[in-house]
């Protein structure tokens, strides 16, 4: 049964992780055409937009959705079953990531019918939603401390390396795995920088109560563009996106994933 398990889980999150990459080397390629070219287009709506205006478009889009949702379930598998046997920090931070790329797979389904609400008005609204509840500053800034985390702690994994624990790298020669491995590190650091962005924004909503402060990646992306010399590094940006992307596509296929055993579970936690 165990297997049948493991089987699932591991197409369950290669599907997912595929799509998750995919999403990553498009907005890093529209990062380096907004930083070569006039193109405003740089969040996860534009990407999803330029999929479908594509021959056989909607046919990709669909799959493309079909591989969200699969991630999405992946992360909240690592969230509520704890696949990776992991404390509860980060099992709060799978589900927030989860929770993220849910809102992504219905902007794709949304970009089936040509439009799609860009990641800096779905921030808002968000924002605008969890702030008309009672203690909504206080859930906004639960929210804030969350996304510090996350943008922290993907500092700190492509600093120390530690996603090298979730590859497996062996049918690899030494020098392929020192590129992948220096690839993404490289694009930890660039997606840590621009969570820590939007961490930045979330703060700014917290602090004035103003919803409209929240910004999603297009925002964090158009800060960087702003900056002097913004036209090179957001293309540098975008290459460590694209960067990212490699760590998915690799961990899709090389990915140390399945359900915890039993022996390993009983020592963590004893």
């Amino acid at each position: 049964m165990k297997n049948k398990v493991d089987q699932l889980v591991r197409i369950t999150s290669t599907a997912g992780y595929i799509s998750h990459g995919l999403i990553y080397l498009l907005i890093g390629g529209f990062a380096i055409a907004a930083g070569l070219t006039t193109s405003d287009e740089k969040d996860s709506a534009g990407v999803l937009l330029f999929i479908v205006e594509q021959p056989f478009g909607k046919v990709l889009l669909c799959v493309l959705i079909l591989g969200l949702i699969c991630f999405v379930v992946w992360r909240m598998t690592q969230a509520f079953l704890n696949t990776e046997d992991e404390k509860w920090p980060m099992r709060v931070a799978y589900f927030v990531i989860g929770v993220t790329f849910l809102g992504i797979t219905f902007l794709a389904i949304k970009a089936l019918s040509g439009s799609a609400e860009s990641s800096d008005d779905s921030a808002e609204s968000w924002s605008s939603l969890i702030l008309s509840f009672p203690l909504g500053r206080w859930l906004l800034g639960v929210v804030f401390v969350v996304v510090l985390g996350i943008g922290a702690y993907q500092a700190y994994c492509g600093i120390a390396k530690t996603f090298a624990d979730q590859l497996d790298l062996s049918s690899y020669s030494k020098k392929v795995r020192s590129l992948i491995l220096w690839t993404c590190t490289v694009g930890y650091m660039t997606r840590s920088i621009l969570i820590l962005l939007i961490a930045a924004y979330l703060f700014r909503a917290v602090w004035f109560l103003d919803p409209d402060e929240a910004q999603g990646i297009g925002g964090a992306l158009d800060t960087i563009h702003d900056q002097a010399f913004g036209r090179w590094l957001i293309s540098a940006v975008g290459l460590g996106l694209m960067a990212y992307s490699v760590y998915a596509f690799v961990r899709s296929g090389h990915g140390n994933i399945g359900m915890p055993s039993e022996d390993n579970s009983s020592e963590n936690n004893g």
